[in-house]
């Protein structure tokens, strides 16, 4: 289902007015277009209102019947919507609220805004202590809801790599008890644990291989189309980085190639995004000869 529509239906499910959930977030006509399918709205007001009907942006995805989609395209448009000045405003309206109300809830918030901020500007707005603390609370949790999948995923590339690869491990165990009863957090879940890969990866860490023979051992649904491929892709990535060769550059386009095929444009972002995170190339360079020394 669209998630325009899909919001609609949430807030007349909870008995909300256009007006009455909009106040102090966006404007009431803004809200009425983007219902309407006639234009976007900033991830922010989204997140903002599903927040106040007590609703992870996440879980409401999932709701929408394609998540990783969907999820992908409210990521991307707020990329696009926010810039980092604004992003770090919002950020230091959240810690003042944690300060006044020290709740991990509220913590939770003020770090998700970190790492959404941290993706977009470079730059680290919380201290190496809070970051400790917010590992500490994921690790002493003992199982993972839809707001700490959410949190993870967003500061996941602000945490050392031992970190990473501690608490993907983690998740990936949590994923496999869910696999047959909590579909939505299954997806989630999954989620998160490629985003950690793709930071490790990204770094050339050593972490990386043991974190991949892991998820080889796990195994994952077949309908998780996005995740299987970002696997696939990193792993094939790694080999890359290991040995630059005309062969293994054939190897990751090759994958390219399948893109048109599966008409998903979130995918070509996530291999765009993704190939320049890693090695540093566009698709089209991957068709150009290995340099000779």
């Amino acid at each position: 289902m669209p998630i325009n529509k899909r919001f609609r239906e949430l807030r007349e499910e909870q008995g909300w007015s256009v007006e009455d959930l909009s106040d102090g977030i966006a404007t009431a006509r803004s809200v009425h277009n983007f219902e309407a399918g006639e234009r976007d709205l900033a991830i922010s007001k989204v997140q903002a209102m599903l927040a106040r009907m007590g609703v992870t942006l996440r879980t409401f995805a999932v709701a929408a019947g394609k998540p990783d989609e969907e999820l992908g395209h409210w990521q991307r448009l707020g990329t696009k919507a926010e810039s980092p000045v604004r992003m770090k405003h919002q950020f230091e309206q959240l810690a003042v609220r944690y300060r006044e109300h020290p709740t991990d809830v509220n913590f939770y918030q003020m770090m998700v805004m970190a790492g959404d901020y941290y993706y977009a500007a470079h730059r680290n707005l919380v201290s190496d202590a809070e970051i400790e603390h917010l590992s500490a609370l994921l690790v002493a949790s003992g199982s993972w809801d839809e707001t700490q999948l959410e949190v993870l995923h967003a500061v996941m590339v602000m945490l050392p790599s031992p970190k990473v690869l501690v608490l993907t491990r983690e998740v990936l165990q949590a994923a496999i008890t869910m696999r047959g009863w909590n579909q939505m957090g299954y997806v989630s879940a999954w989620t998160v644990i490629t985003r950690g890969l793709r930071v490790l990866v990204a770094r050339r860490s050593n972490y990386a291989q043991p974190l991949m023979k892991e998820i080889d051992a796990a195994g994952m649904d077949e309908h998780l189309i996005e995740s299987r491929f970002g696997i696939l892709l990193l792993k094939r990535l790694g080999i890359l980085q290991d040995e630059d060769t005309d062969e293994h550059r054939q190897a990751v386009f090759a994958m390219y190639n399948m893109l048109p095929v599966l008409q998903n444009r979130h995918m070509v972002v996530y291999f765009e995004e993704t190939l320049m995170d890693t090695v540093g190339m566009t698709p089209g360079q991957l068709q150009e000869p290995v340099p000779q020394d």
